[in-house]
């Protein structure tokens, strides 16, 4: 049993075929799912749906791409709500820099500000802009997780210093990709699973859409890595992921 802890089941790519895109995902063992927003829009619907799913819990932010149409009247006025679970995602973007970096900076600074304050975990976002990231989260006593992790031995540890999780997806699975031996540096109860669905899909299907079915693809590469039997790191993984986001689920009480 898998949870997928970042997947946008609320984009367009699964308007006509969700609740299909649902039970496959149920089909190959994945359980639970995280939907994060990226902007009031999307943090909505991403509640939406997991008002209609045990099992799928919502997010809700401003990504960095987003940020200069922050709105935190909107983004407070939702906040409430029984199933969300994160602040996320939010972050820093500077490889395409769609808004402003200082504006960036400002609105990933207020919604850290908001986390901390409600005491919820948040879901980092980090693109050319590690170093910034790590100084801006040290102002904060938040935790959570920095998703999509693609980044170095040296990036991991800086990470982990902050208390974070690490989220590992499809770049996992790439051919030449160095981040099987940098998931070796990293503790196993702080890895988390993810697919950034309906993106950077895994092998052997990159190049069509990503959908939480295939973290099964993850996990087993993971499992290859590691050198671990497929229940015991499945066990950690879940451990880990309703740790982080503070979810009780049958027998977890």
């Amino acid at each position: 049993m898998l949870w997928d802890t970042h997947c946008h089941l609320q984009d367009k790519h699964f308007r006509d075929d969700l609740e299909e895109t649902i039970e496959r995902a149920k089909e190959m063992g994945v359980i639970g799912v995280i939907i994060p927003g990226w902007d009031y829009e999307s943090s909505v619907s991403a509640i939406e749906i997991s008002r209609r799913y045990e099992n799928i819990y919502a997010a809700v932010g401003f990504h960095p791409h987003d940020s200069k149409n922050y709105d935190e009247e909107k983004l407070l006025s939702i906040l409430d709500h029984e199933k969300i679970v994160a602040i996320g995602e939010i972050g820093l973007d500077f490889y395409r820099n769609l808004s402003p970096v200082e504006t960036q900076k400002t609105v990933f600074r207020r919604q850290l500000r908001i986390a901390e304050e409600r005491g919820l975990p948040v879901i980092i976002h980090t693109r050319e802009a590690l170093e910034q990231t790590v100084e801006i989260v040290k102002g904060f006593n938040v935790k959570g997780v920095f998703h999509a992790f693609t980044g170095s031995e040296e990036d991991a540890k800086e990470i982990l210093e902050l208390g974070f999780y690490v989220g590992i997806g499809g770049v996992l699975t790439f051919k030449n990709a160095r981040l099987p031996e940098v998931v070796k540096s990293i503790p196993l109860d702080r890895i988390l699973l993810e697919t950034d669905a309906p993106y950077i899909t895994p092998h052997p299907h990159r190049g069509k859409r990503n959908e939480p079915a295939y973290l099964v693809y993850v996990f087993n590469k993971l499992c290859d890595v590691l050198g671990l039997p497929h229940a015991e790191l499945g066990k950690i993984l879940i451990k880990n992921t309703l740790e982080v986001f503070r979810i009780e689920t049958e027998g977890t009480h």
